[in-house]
């Protein structure tokens, strides 16, 4: 990764560095058959590692999606971060409050059968002129996820 990529994710205001618990091991009485390394991403705004990198949202008016987990708290974040209008459809099994804390961050949350999900995107693309972000089958997106995991990946850990 550049050196002008790395500085830019460290400086980023979405990404928080989040504390590494080395050697956590010990607290499970693991010590004789593993070594234990946590990473505490619950504490990043968005209680996990998932950001959306930002060449994904420049320039984009609207944006749409489909996530019961994670990525919808991402999703929510970033979109508040740039002021984008967001629809995230959801599966009806995802609990409420998540649907709930993601509507706090201005995203509008439509609630739907998992079988539905993809048709509702595909109708705000082609209907409403959104673009959309796929959680997890984006180029940019897993780009951005190995960035950031080069950053934030703890020095002197080894595989």
């Amino acid at each position: 990764m550049s050196n002008k990529r790395s500085k830019t994710i460290k400086r980023s205001p979405m990404v928080i560095r989040t504390p590494l618990l080395q050697n956590a091991e010990q607290m499970f009485g693991f010590e004789d058959r593993c070594k234990l390394h946590l990473k505490m991403e619950s504490m990043q705004n968005t209680g996990t590692f998932a950001n959306i990198p930002a060449e994904l949202i420049n320039n984009k008016k609207s944006l749409v999606s489909m996530s019961a987990g994670n990525y919808g708290k991402a999703f929510a974040f970033a979109t508040k971060k740039q002021n984008l209008a967001a629809t995230l459809c959801m599966p009806e099994s995802a609990p409420i409050s998540r649907a709930k804390l993601i509507e706090s961050l201005g995203v509008q949350v439509e609630r739907m059968p998992t079988s539905m999900l993809k048709d509702a995107v595909d109708r705000h693309v082609a209907v409403d002129g959104m673009h959309f972000l796929h959680p997890f089958d984006d180029l940019h997106l897993i780009a951005g996820f190995a960035r950031y995991s080069e950053v934030h990946a703890p020095k002197g850990v080894q595989k």
